[in-house]
Formats: C-alpha cells, structure tokens, sequence
C-alpha cells in the first residue's frame, strides 16, 4: 500500500490545481490568474512558498497571479494525478 500524503499537504497541492485549471489571463497582462475562493490559511501558505501572488494588501484583492514556480509546480501536480489541463481564457485544451 502506497504512503498516505497528510491531510495539510493534500489541501495545498489541490487548491493549487483548482486554482490553475480555473486561471485566465486579463487584459493586457501576460499573467495567469485566479479568483480566490479558497481558504486563506491555504492561500496565505502558497504565497509564503511563492507559488503564488496576492499583492501586498491580500484582503484587497480577489484574485491571485501564479508565479512561474506555481505555474510549474500546478502542471506537475496534474501530471501527477493524471488530470488534463485546460485554459479557461482561451477555452478548454
């Protein structure tokens, strides 16, 4: 039987999945980003592991930008559970 991954650590890797496989470009920005309805706590620890951007007043804004590491480290997590990956901007790949 495989190793159980703890409870905290699933929470994060599948928050930073719903948050990429739900990502959009805005405007004129060459950033991805994502609407922040997801626990703070969880979101609060992806920004402190630079994964991702929520600005310097988080309570501010509604949604967060992903850093290239976040980026990466969302696709690898897909890979790894064998999800398909889609862009919601440009509609479903």
């Amino acid at each position: 039987m495989e190793a159980k991954i703890p409870v905290d650590d699933a929470i994060r890797e599948m928050t930073l999945m719903l948050l990429y496989l739900t990502r959009f470009k805005e405007g004129k920005y060459d950033c991805y980003r994502s609407w922040k309805g997801y626990d703070f706590d969880t979101l609060d620890d992806l920004g402190e592991k630079e994964l991702i951007h929520q600005g310097r007043h988080p309570s501010k804004f509604k949604s967060i930008v992903f850093t290239d590491e976040g980026s990466a480290k969302a696709e690898q997590l897909l890979e790894k559970y064998g999800i398909g990956n889609r862009c919601s901007h440009n509609g479903p790949k």
